[in-house]
């Protein structure tokens, strides 16, 4: 049986950020935290038991996403940077409405890193 496999997708802002947790469907959506070191503590005490087999993504912020980011890698998560236009374009190309809200926005960050750890390991185990 194959391993379950996680994808988080954080959307950064200056005072919070929101995150959403999926596997085949979505676990945790429309969580909001505090982008202090309590905010980052919740978010670690959300996402350990999924440590082993999550993967975290975020937009690049300027620097925004910094102290999120270096936290998770030190607590041991796998983590990644998306590029804030690729993101975009993958959202023009999931959601059937163009509003945006920071939970929709974590929402398509997850579905992003999803998708393309998807590719990249289909690529990678052709021969």
């Amino acid at each position: 049986m194959m391993d379950e496999k996680y994808f988080c997708g954080i959307d950064v802002s200056k005072e919070n950020f929101s995150v959403a947790v999926k596997n085949h469907q979505f676990l945790v959506d429309r969580q909001k935290f505090s982008m202090d070191r309590a905010g980052f503590e919740k978010l670690n005490a959300l996402l350990s038991p999924y440590q082993e087999k999550i993967l975290v993504g975020m937009e690049s912020t300027g620097i925004y996403h910094t102290n999120l980011f270096y936290f998770l890698g030190q607590a041991g998560y796998n983590t990644t940077v998306a590029n804030p236009y690729k993101v975009r374009q993958f959202f023009k190309f999931v959601s059937d409405k163009p509003t945006k809200t920071d939970n929709k926005d974590a929402r398509v960050i997850c579905q992003f890193v999803q998708y393309h750890t998807q590719e990249n390991q289909q690529f990678h185990h052709k021969d």
